[in-house]
């Protein structure tokens, strides 16, 4: 979640520079909700490659 203040660009700035996307991986910014963001989050949990993923980040700091 980002402050109110931030742009689509600047999202995008942010989000391209976090570990596991790859280059071009974004394609599209879009506003979500906070409800969104809670079901996004919940999904997440549940993702098994995302799971994967921040084991292996917490293992490399």
């Amino acid at each position: 979640m980002t402050e109110a203040t931030y742009t689509p660009i600047m999202v995008m700035d942010l989000a391209s520079e976090m570990s596991g996307v790859k280059s071009n991986g974004i394609c599209q910014v879009n506003e979500v909700n906070q409800e969104d963001y809670l079901t996004g989050k919940r999904t997440e949990v549940e993702n098994f490659y995302l799971q994967r993923l921040k084991e292996e980040i917490s293992i490399i700091a």
